[in-house]
């Protein structure tokens, strides 16, 4: 059981209004540290502020300037919107060697790798088509054929269709 002036010092834990408990921190940090660990961060404190509060005005503001704010994002943005919208031809101009232009080289070479990525897809595309194509002319050409009765249905040619089925398979099998 706490007293009341222990409840006090806690957080007032409410639900719909109504107080439904108290949170407390029971273990601060100057209750678990010994004396001599205490003595040590009291002694860290105004040395470290010294530090943060010189590097903070030492510090060249264009060091910490962000992209948005250097002087070509706006073509940058310009090429990424374009490529987003399927120009893949897009490449950013990179007249530096600072973080914006290291963005841009790294912007150009991603370019170029979708480039090269949407080349290989349409090749592939364009190959599939072929290898399934030939197959299906096949088993088409020779089913209106003996639709048509210039072929016998018999068992050669029933093969045959068979087979060129199986080839199709397999080349489905290898893109799956």
């Amino acid at each position: 059981m706490l007293s009341p002036e222990e409840l006090g010092q806690g957080t007032p834990l409410t639900v719909d209004g109504e107080p439904v408990g108290v949170l407390l921190n029971l273990r601060s940090a100057e209750a678990v540290l010994d004396t001599h660990a205490q003595m040590f961060l009291q002694q860290c404190r105004h040395p470290l502020v010294w530090a943060a509060l010189g590097a903070a005005v030492l510090s060249p503001s264009w060091a910490s300037r962000p992209v948005a704010c250097s002087p070509r994002p706006s073509r940058l943005t310009a090429a990424a919107e374009a490529i987003a919208a399927g120009d893949s031809s897009q490449r950013a101009d990179v007249r530096s060697r600072d973080e914006t232009g290291v963005l841009g080289q790294a912007f150009n070479d991603m370019a170029a790798s979708l480039a090269a990525a949407e080349t290989a897809r349409k090749n592939l595309i364009a190959d599939v088509s072929h290898e399934l194509r030939t197959p299906l002319t096949v088993v088409q050409g020779n089913l209106q054929a003996i639709l048509d009765g210039v072929y016998p249905l018999e068992m050669a040619q029933v093969t045959g269709l068979y087979e060129e089925t199986r080839l199709l398979t397999r080349l489905v099998d290898d893109l799956h």
